[in-house]
């Protein structure tokens, strides 16, 4: 996959991240945990942009289980990172509520579907 549709599908996985956190904000006012949003498309466009190296590299090597590999640390990076960051996130600001993961989960599973789609590209291009 280059590069140029590889920033592009983020983009788009941004903006609809973006747009799904802030309508739950204006329904539902009460959880409205923006700090949280930050957190976690920092956390998962720095994983995705790891993965998108890894498994352009993974398109150049003779190991045919590398992209196994791939999927296996992606898997323990995010299970890891995610528990970290949520209870960085719940240290730094102790919110009143515990509506504020909803926003973790909704991004979450927009940049494990868009990590998928690439990845599923790349295996194909070796």
């Amino acid at each position: 996959m280059a590069l140029s549709i590889f920033l592009k599908n983020m983009a788009i996985t941004i903006a609809i991240s973006l747009l799904i956190c802030m309508a739950i904000n204006v329904l539902i006012p009460q959880i409205s945990s923006y700090p949280i949003i930050w957190f976690a498309l920092i956390l998962f466009i720095a994983i995705s942009i790891g993965i998108y190296i890894l498994g352009q590299r993974a398109i150049t090597t003779d190991d045919k289980n590398f992209f196994l590999y791939i999927i296996m640390v992606n898997i323990i990076v995010k299970l890891v990172a995610s528990i970290l960051t949520i209870g960085l996130f719940k240290y730094l600001f102790d919110p009143s509520h515990k509506f504020y993961i909803l926003h973790f989960v909704i991004i979450y599973l927009l940049f494990t579907i868009f990590e998928t789609h690439f990845l599923s590209i790349q295996a194909k291009a070796k």
